[in-house]
């Protein structure tokens, strides 16, 4: 093999090599845009603080852990995952009384209603949907 050969040979090589990581680099930009496309669940635990409690009750405010189960798309998911709150707060006006006593449900759309979360998304499942609140009321001092 002479030098201009082998010159020759080197720089298919490299052309060749040039195009397949540009192949490449095509490929997985376009699985990445796929991925995003695609609808994921995911489940997050996260604080109801309500708040706004009528004044004739004794309490003010009430802390209750709930696990939100949301379906997205992949960068909607990526956008919640990043921004998930610790505590929602809701007032207590969005809770719908039930027919137990102090027993209140807490609705999906106050909960993926809120501005809390930078994207919406559907909302699949709320645990436990309900709040028990021990409601007492206020005395009156006189």
């Amino acid at each position: 093999m002479s030098i201009h050969s082998s010159f020759l040979f080197l720089i298919v090589v490299k052309k060749e090599l040039f195009i397949f990581i540009i192949c490449l680099l095509v490929s997985f930009l376009l699985w990445v845009i796929h991925q995003l496309n695609q609808t994921y669940i995911g489940n997050y635990n996260i604080n109801v603080c309500i708040v706004q409690i009528p004044e004739s009750y004794s309490e003010d405010t009430i802390i209750h852990p709930i696990k939100i189960e949301i379906k997205a798309s992949g960068l909607k998911t990526l956008m919640i995952e990043r921004y998930v709150p610790d505590t929602l707060y809701l007032p207590f006006r969005v809770l719908k009384k039930t027919s137990k006593k102090n027993v209140y449900q807490i609705s999906s759309a106050a909960i993926s209603g809120s501005d809390v979360f930078p994207v919406k998304f559907k909302l699949m499942r709320i645990n436990p949907d309900t709040v028990y609140i021990p409601f007492k009321l206020k005395k009156k001092s006189h």
